[in-house]
């Protein structure tokens, strides 16, 4: 399975950035998020973690037997810089991994 692909939106040092939603599905039937454990986890340019966001910060399961959870609000690093994600769920002991993408975080000038 290939991760779906997201840009963020470009945002300024220390913003906040309001979220988006998703719903995950599997053959056109909701992946139940009951018992999943969530997080994504923000890295810079060389790889290195800077965030772990998880459930009740910067994530949160809106519906969890229509699979859907919401990203964000969330506090942007301060450092400006290029970052990428993956988004991933834990369910019955098997990590999956179904959104990555990257993120534009620019300073004040």
């Amino acid at each position: 399975m290939v991760p779906a692909t997201y840009r963020l939106p470009t945002l300024f040092a220390g913003d906040t950035f309001d979220g988006v939603r998703l719903s995950l599905s599997s053959s056109n039937v909701a992946i139940d998020l009951t018992d999943a454990t969530v997080e994504m986890v923000l890295a810079d340019e060389a790889g290195v973690v800077v965030k772990t966001y998880t459930v009740g910060d910067g994530l949160e399961v809106t519906d969890a037997l229509a699979g859907s959870v919401a990203v964000g609000p969330f506090t942007a690093p301060d450092t400006a810089g290029e970052y990428s994600y993956a988004l991933t769920f834990t369910i019955d002991e098997r990590v999956r991994t179904y959104l990555s993408g990257t993120m534009t975080v620019v300073g004040l000038g």
